[in-house]
C-alpha cells in the first residue's frame, strides 16, 4: 500500500484514538437532550408518588406533598389536572389537588398555560363541591382579574350562599361596586341584581382596561 492510500486510514485512526482518549478521560459523550431525560423521568416519578401522597388519610402528610408539588410547578400542572378530572378521585383528593394547582398557578410569573384557566371555568361551573366551586372561581379573579367577571356573574347564582358570598366579594374588589347583590337575598332579588351586572358588564365593563 502506497503513502498516499495510506493517509485516510492514519486519520481515520487518529480520530478514533482521539476520541477514545476524550471517552476515558471525560466519559461518554451525552447530548443536551439525553442529559436532561434522566431529571425529567425522575420527576415524572416523583409526581406520581405524591399525588398518590395527596390520598393520605393524615393531613400533614398530605400538606406536604402539596407543598412540594408547588415547588416542582409547572411540570405538576398537568398530572394535577388528570387528578381533578378524574372521577375516581374523592371530592377531598379533588380539594387538594386544586389548592396545589391554584399556588402553582398564582406563583408563575408568566401567563400560565390556557388549560389551566379552562380547568378553573369549568370546576367553577361544574364540580359538585361547593368549596372547590368557590376555590376556582375566586382564583380566576387572582389569574384573570377584570377578565374574569363573565364567571364570576355567573357565579352569582350559584346553589352555595359562600360561593356567591366569596364570588361577589371578588367582583366589589375588582371593580368597586356590587349593584345592590346580597348573598343571601332571595332568589328573584339576586336574579334583578345578575341582570344589572350582565348589562353593565356588556355595556361597559368589559371595554375597560
Amino acid at each position: 500500500m502506497d503513502k498516499e492510500s495510506l493517509m485516510p486510514v492514519l486519520c481515520r485512526d487518529l480520530y478514533v484514538g482521539a476520541f477514545l482518549a476524550l471517552v476515558l478521560l471525560y466519559g461518554p459523550v451525552v447530548s443536551h437532550a439525553d442529559q436532561e431525560r434522566p431529571m425529567e423521568t425522575h420527576t415524572a416519578t416523583r409526581i406520581r408518588q405524591l399525588l398518590k401522597e395527596l390520598e393520605s388519610p393524615g393531613d400533614i402528610e398530605a400538606q406536604q406533598a402539596m407543598d412540594e408539588l408547588v415547588k416542582i410547578g409547572r411540570p405538576a400542572i398537568e398530572p394535577l389536572l388528570e387528578k381533578i378530572f378524574d372521577p375516581k378521585s374523592s371530592a377531598k383528593i379533588q380539594w387538594r389537588a386544586f389548592l396545589a394547582l391554584g399556588e402553582i398557578a398564582a406563583r408563575q410569573p408568566a401567563p400560565v398555560e390556557d388549560s389551566v384557566e379552562r380547568a378553573f371555568i369549568r370546576m367553577a361551573r361544574e364540580h359538585p363541591n361547593f368549596e372547590i366551586r368557590l376555590l376556582a372561581a375566586t382564583g380566576l379573579a387572582r389569574l384573570q382579574g377584570r377578565h374574569a367577571a363573565p364567571i364570576l356573574i355567573e357565579a352569582l347564582s350559584d346553589p352555595s350562599e359562600e360561593v356567591r358570598r366569596d364570588v361577589i366579594h371578588a367582583l366589589k374588589k375588582l371593580f368597586n361596586r356590587d349593584f345592590g347583590f346580597r348573598a343571601d337575598a332571595p332568589e328573584k332579588d339576586r336574579q334583578k341584581a345578575i341582570m344589572k351586572w350582565k348589562n353593565w358588564w356588556d355595556a361597559e365593563g368589559s371595554k375597560q382596561k
